[in-house]
């Protein structure tokens, strides 16, 4: 099981969804396998020559439960709050366009929703499993061993014990810790590890014996020698695993995403190629009326559910990650058993025993 710091805590969260909010900065300062196959249960078939779905066809996809239902009205039905809907159809949307996602993956993890599974937690799933070495066939495993209650890591923890993934214990990391690897570096390692070459113990006992994060890295992705150069520029191993994650989403190999003869190292097609991406996701967005959780018309709809609630101190939450579920629940003095977030909320709101936070 996958232990960690406090230190590490919040590196390892950017594990999940990097994509659209991380990369573009990563590439803006970086200087330096093909998709994978997916598996849906018992039907195979390839992504690599899937041609790219238009922004009708994502729509259409992310809007409907099935051929007769709205995917809205179906959430909403089975009680999703309207931020939970906002924010796991965006995140839908960029799995889409960013990782690839095809219909017929979509269809197989909407299919799991109408059974009762969550749609965010389905979604970063799929995410996180295109991290790996793995296909979409062990959703559901690793679902079903989640402890959700684990709210930092509990999608790693589920996949190290689905898959018997090497993992590190508390002594491990203070070992490598001691030897001056950095918290951020052994989570980047962490990551690296699920390409399925090196294990985390490997690709660290590396670094260790002197091995350059460098020539680690080309052998895991696969890159030449001279293409590795590229890499001796990065100042940090996550800089390096940013670059192996845009070539998977852009389906080329790390090899040919690098370019020596560019300013940043990083051919200019797959620059142009990943920003286009972004902007297809922002125009399906906006077609399909999904806003950032911090948008004003999140902030009005929750302000309705709490109206004792002041908007700033709202926006303030939300801007901590809080979700309209754990302010309900924080604000109704009568809820018992509240979860670890609504708990959190309701210190937060109330610190001073006092009730000045409300109207």
């Amino acid at each position: 099981m996958l232990i960690v710091t406090a230190v590490a805590v919040l590196a390892l969260s950017t594990l999940i969804y990097a994509s659209a909010e991380i990369l573009p900065g990563v590439l803006a300062g970086y200087k330096t396998g093909n998709l994978l196959d997916k598996d849906v249960a018992a039907n195979k078939f390839s992504i690599a020559e899937i041609p790219e779905l238009s922004e009708e066809q994502i729509i259409s996809i992310v809007e409907k439960a099935d051929s007769k239902t709205d995917m809205r009205k179906f959430l909403q039905s089975k009680g999703y709050y309207e931020d939970e809907i906002n924010i796991s159809m965006r995140k839908h949307t960029q799995l889409m366009v960013i990782q690839g996602m095809t219909p017929d993956e979509s269809d197989y993890l909407v299919q799991l929703v109408t059974q009762g599974y969550d749609y965010e937690k389905l979604l970063d799933i799929y995410n996180f499993i295109c991290l790996t070495d793995k296909d979409v066939s062990i959703m559901c495993d690793i679902y079903d061993k989640a402890d959700f209650d684990d709210e930092k890591f509990w999608l790693e923890n589920a996949y190290d014990s689905v898959t018997e993934n090497d993992s590190l214990s508390l002594e491990d990391i203070y070992y490598y810790t001691d030897k001056e690897i950095s918290a951020n570096d052994i989570l980047s390692a962490y990551e690296l590890s699920l390409r399925g070459v090196k294990t985390i113990h490997e690709i660290l006992d590396e670094k260790i014996s002197g091995i350059s994060w460098a020539e680690i890295a080309a052998q895991v992705y696969g890159v030449s020698a001279e293409k590795a150069a590229a890499f001796d520029e990065a100042a940090d191993l996550s800089a390096i695993v940013a670059i192996g994650n845009l070539a998977r989403r852009l389906g080329i190999s790390v090899e040919n995403t690098l370019d020596l003869q560019s300013d940043n190292h990083i051919s200019k097609a797959a620059i142009d190629a990943y920003s286009n991406k972004l902007q297809q996701v922002e125009s399906i967005q906006a077609k399909l009326q999904l806003v950032p959780p911090t948008d004003e018309k999140i902030i009005n709809i929750i302000k309705r559910e709490v109206p004792e609630l002041e908007t700033q101190k709202i926006k303030e939450l939300v801007e901590q990650g809080y979700r309209m579920r754990d302010i309900k629940a924080a604000v109704d003095d009568k809820a018992e058993n509240l979860s670890i977030k609504s708990g959190e909320v309701r210190s937060l709101l109330y610190a001073d025993n006092s009730r000045e936070v409300l109207q």
